[in-house]
Protein backbone atom coordinates (compact mmCIF):
# COMPACT_ATOMS: atom_id res chain seq x y z
CA UNK A 1 0.00 0.00 0.00
CA UNK A 2 1.15 3.45 -1.17
CA UNK A 3 1.49 6.17 1.36
CA UNK A 4 -0.46 9.23 -0.12
CA UNK A 5 2.32 12.26 -1.08
CA UNK A 6 2.08 15.78 0.14
CA UNK A 7 -0.17 16.46 -2.89
CA UNK A 8 -2.19 13.60 -1.83
CA UNK A 9 -2.83 15.05 1.64
CA UNK A 10 -3.47 18.46 0.43
CA UNK A 11 -5.75 17.23 -2.03
CA UNK A 12 -7.85 14.92 0.81
CA UNK A 13 -7.62 18.17 2.75
CA UNK A 14 -8.66 20.63 -0.01
CA UNK A 15 -11.69 18.09 -0.45
CA UNK A 16 -12.76 18.31 3.09
CA UNK A 17 -12.40 22.02 3.58
CA UNK A 18 -13.55 23.54 -0.02
CA UNK A 19 -17.02 22.76 0.96
CA UNK A 20 -17.26 24.67 4.18
CA UNK A 21 -15.71 27.45 2.63
CA UNK A 22 -17.90 27.70 0.43
CA UNK A 23 -20.75 27.25 2.68
CA UNK A 24 -18.94 29.93 4.78
CA UNK A 25 -18.91 32.47 1.87
CA UNK A 26 -22.70 31.80 1.00
CA UNK A 27 -24.07 32.35 4.88
CA UNK A 28 -21.95 35.52 4.76
CA UNK A 29 -23.13 36.58 1.20
CA UNK A 30 -26.39 35.71 2.71
CA UNK A 31 -26.26 37.59 5.87
CA UNK A 32 -25.31 40.70 3.99
CA UNK A 33 -28.45 40.44 1.61
CA UNK A 34 -30.20 40.16 4.51
CA UNK A 35 -28.77 43.36 6.21
CA UNK A 36 -29.07 45.36 3.24
CA UNK A 37 -32.73 45.00 2.38
CA UNK A 38 -33.24 45.83 5.90
CA UNK A 39 -31.50 49.14 5.80
CA UNK A 40 -32.78 50.13 2.64
CA UNK A 41 -36.43 50.04 3.86
CA UNK A 42 -34.73 52.00 6.85
CA UNK A 43 -33.47 54.56 4.35
CA UNK A 44 -36.14 54.93 2.37
CA UNK A 45 -38.11 55.88 5.61
CA UNK A 46 -36.09 58.05 6.18
CA UNK A 47 -36.01 59.43 2.83
CA UNK A 48 -39.74 59.82 2.60
CA UNK A 49 -39.56 61.38 5.81
CA UNK A 50 -38.05 64.74 4.56
CA UNK A 51 -40.15 67.02 2.52
CA UNK A 52 -38.91 66.84 -1.13
CA UNK A 53 -38.23 70.65 -1.31
CA UNK A 54 -35.92 70.16 1.90
CA UNK A 55 -33.32 67.67 0.09
CA UNK A 56 -31.30 70.65 0.31
CA UNK A 57 -31.11 71.04 4.03
CA UNK A 58 -28.02 71.57 5.63
CA UNK A 59 -27.25 71.72 8.59
CA UNK A 60 -23.92 73.57 8.47
CA UNK A 61 -22.32 74.67 5.62
CA UNK A 62 -19.25 72.13 5.60
CA UNK A 63 -21.88 69.18 5.88
CA UNK A 64 -23.51 67.38 3.33
CA UNK A 65 -27.32 68.33 2.33
CA UNK A 66 -29.55 66.12 3.11
CA UNK A 67 -30.36 64.62 -0.11
CA UNK A 68 -26.33 64.26 -0.79
CA UNK A 69 -25.85 62.41 2.49
CA UNK A 70 -28.85 59.89 1.09
CA UNK A 71 -27.39 59.65 -2.22
CA UNK A 72 -23.59 59.18 -0.20
CA UNK A 73 -25.72 56.06 1.79
CA UNK A 74 -26.87 54.66 -1.53
CA UNK A 75 -23.49 54.49 -3.29
CA UNK A 76 -21.56 52.71 -0.34
CA UNK A 77 -24.08 50.40 -0.26
CA UNK A 78 -24.11 49.47 -4.00
CA UNK A 79 -20.31 49.40 -4.21
CA UNK A 80 -20.53 47.40 -0.51
CA UNK A 81 -23.12 44.71 -2.21
CA UNK A 82 -20.60 44.62 -5.37
CA UNK A 83 -18.05 43.23 -3.40
CA UNK A 84 -19.97 40.27 -3.12
CA UNK A 85 -19.19 38.85 -6.76
CA UNK A 86 -21.06 38.68 -9.23
CA UNK A 87 -23.65 37.22 -8.65
CA UNK A 88 -24.61 40.20 -6.60
CA UNK A 89 -27.64 41.96 -8.05
CA UNK A 90 -27.81 46.02 -8.26
CA UNK A 91 -30.58 46.94 -5.71
CA UNK A 92 -33.58 48.37 -7.60
CA UNK A 93 -34.43 52.30 -6.73
CA UNK A 94 -37.82 51.49 -5.42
Amino acid sequence: MMKPGIAGIAGILLSLIAPAYVAAQASIRDGAVQDWTSLKATMMKISEAMPEDRFGYRATPAERTWGEQILHVAEANVNQMGRLGPKAWRPSST
